[in-house]
């Protein structure tokens, strides 16, 4: 699962920068953009993940057993009940996203099951995995689920978890139908102008092709011929023998008529969806249309410096003003003197 691929990565980095969590490794043969990427195994945060990632290998073989004797094919109420019970029990929230991983192409119930826990949790790390749920889930009644325990955790909370965000980026840059689409539709509803600039060049994507990038070399990449061909001796051979004598002729094609060569191709996407998730959004912020702006994506970089990112600002500070002004102290009024 993406999760399971992006946290690899996460400890592959590490792993090339210290020989242990908490031991930092010798960087001085290294280049200089290298150390500066480098992670520091030895900061609160790299700790942190390298306690929930033994926390996942110590139990990653225990869930597996609780699926196989309670799950899967296994279709008796009181057998799966017992396992759902047994699976909240594990309370630890690095272990959500394998939780995830492993028991989200469950059934129905498990599925709902997790979910409840995540929310019941209050955790980063239970929202991100609602947030995945919600755009990367099995099935739509999954997605629709997890997005409705999602929405009610950010209502709580008052605001966006960056888990939520980060998952959405995910989304967002899926080659997957789904996941896109229910990127998007996270993107309108919860307002993450965030990812306006991220909208405003992902609506037409422009790939060149040049010749012979199928297998190398100069040739072309396709080519049509509307034509004639005409036979003809091209050659003659004279084959002489004992008191004989012949000919051997070649015959050769002219081919007559008009050869159309594809050398280089450009291939230019338009996403529609991306393109209204991006004029809803910004149509809001700024009370009228930029349908206007079309497809033209220079024109959208402009708009997005010089006239969205004020309205962003204008309206920050009116809500700054706003909550100043109700959290001053009503004026009390002097009694009147007798």
């Amino acid at each position: 699962m993406r999760q399971s691929i992006l946290m690899s990565v996460l400890v592959l980095c590490v792993g090339g920068t210290s020989s242990a969590f908490g031991q930092a490794a010798d960087l001085s043969d290294m280049p200089g953009w290298t150390q500066r990427l480098a992670l520091d195994p030895t900061t609160p945060a790299m700790q942190k993940y390298a306690q929930q990632q033994k926390a996942r290998m110590a139990a990653d073989k225990a869930l597996r057993k609780l699926r196989l004797a309670y799950f899967g094919p296994i279709r008796k109420d009181t057998v799966r009940q017992e396992g759902i019970v047994k699976l909240r029990e594990y309370t630890d929230p690095a272990l959500f996203p394998l939780m995830v991983e492993l028991f989200g192409k469950e059934g129905p119930d498990v599925k709902q099951a997790i979910m409840d826990h995540f929310y019941d949790s209050a955790s980063a790390e239970g929202d991100g995995s609602l947030a995945w749920m919600a755009m990367f889930g099995s099935d739509e009644t999954t997605k629709s689920a997890a997005k409705g325990l999602m929405n009610r955790r950010i209502a709580a909370l008052g605001k966006v978890p960056d888990q939520v965000t980060l998952a959405v980026a995910a989304a967002i840059k899926s080659d997957e139908r789904g996941p896109l689409m229910a990127g998007l539709e996270l993107i309108k509803s919860l307002d993450l102008v965030q990812f306006v600039p991220w909208l405003i060049a992902g609506q037409v994507r422009q790939q060149g092709v040049q010749a012979g990038s199928g297998g190398g070399g100069d040739g072309d990449l396709a080519y049509i011929v509307v034509g004639q061909q005409t036979a003809f001796v091209s050659d003659l051979t004279p084959v002489v023998s004992q008191s004989a004598v012949g000919f051997d002729p070649q015959v050769s094609a002219l081919t007559t008529g008009t050869l159309l060569r594809i050398h280089q191709a450009v291939v230019i996407e338009y996403h529609v969806d991306v393109n209204n998730a991006l004029v809803e959004l910004t149509s809001r912020h700024m009370g009228r249309s930029t349908r206007q702006l079309g497809w033209n994506v220079p024109a959208w970089r402009d708009f997005y410096a010089n006239e969205f990112l004020p309205k962003l600002a204008e309206e920050a500070a009116a809500k700054a003003a706003a909550k100043a002004k109700a959290t001053q102290p009503s004026p009390t009024l002097a009694p009147d003197a007798k």
